[in-house]
């Protein structure tokens, strides 16, 4: 392991996994994203996808008390999300089909933990289930990657 790290950007790794942007545009890695201004576009594509996913999931008109719960949680802590999405693509890039969102997510509360110098975490276990979901309904690539159970209704 190099001393030096490069930081990736979710949509960097979520291209190394797919080898073609995900914006929905279908252009290769090796063509027009070495322009940066098509890079650029691509990129503000990617997050309006990502947030529209997102911003339709929250309208849903019924909702638990743990969906509410759940829903809050995320609203204040958004980088938790970014975090798991991270580790998932990952974990996808390195070639693994299916994993544990509870391994994933518990990853991300040790870093919290870190990041907060041993503080107290507020990262509800309940919660990984709302996290497999989301994760996988905002990037179509992962679905099935997290077993999940049928939701009540």
């Amino acid at each position: 392991m190099s001393s030096t790290t490069e930081t990736l950007t979710l949509f960097d790794i979520a291209e190394q996994v797919e080898r073609v942007c995900i914006c929905g545009c279908g252009k290769s890695l090796a063509g027009a994203h070495g322009n940066r201004r098509v890079r650029e576009e691509c990129e503000k594509e990617w997050d309006k996808k990502r947030r529209d996913v997102k911003r339709k999931k929250l309208l849903q008109e019924k909702r638990t008390k743990a969906e509410e719960k759940f829903l809050e949680f995320h609203r204040r802590n958004p980088h938790i999300y970014d975090a798991i999405l991270e580790k998932t693509l990952q974990l996808f890039k390195a070639g693994r089909k299916h994993y544990s969102i509870k391994a994933v997510y518990k990853f991300v509360r040790l870093e919290e933990i870190i990041k907060i110098n041993g503080g107290k975490s507020n990262m509800n276990n309940n919660y990984t289930a709302y996290y497999a979901r989301m994760v996988m309904d905002n990037v179509p690539q992962l679905e099935g990657f997290f077993q999940t159970r049928d939701r009540e209704v």
